[in-house]
C-alpha cells in the first residue's frame, strides 16, 4: 500500500470541511496575531484546539470532521 500525502494551505480565516482524512498526519500552524485553531468532530463538538507555534505537531485526523484555522 502505498501513501499519499496532500498539503493544504489554509489561508483565509474558515472552517473547514473534510473529506478521506483519515489517519495519522501531522500540522504547522505558523499564523501571527495570537489566533487559535479548533478540530472539531462529527457532531460539531471542539476535538483539540492549539495556537501558533510553527512547530510540527503530529495529529490522528480520524475522528476530525472540519477544521477552524482563526
Amino acid at each position: 500500500m502505498s501513501h499519499k500525502w496532500r498539503v493544504f494551505n489554509l489561508y483565509q480565516c474558515n472552517k473547514y470541511g473534510l473529506s478521506y482524512w483519515h489517519g495519522g498526519g501531522f500540522h504547522v500552524d505558523s499564523q501571527t496575531g495570537g489566533v487559535r485553531s479548533y478540530f472539531y468532530g462529527k457532531n460539531g463538538n471542539v476535538l483539540n484546539f492549539f495556537t501558533p507555534d510553527a512547530a510540527k505537531r503530529d495529529d490522528n485526523r480520524d475522528p476530525v470532521w472540519s477544521i477552524r484555522n482563526c
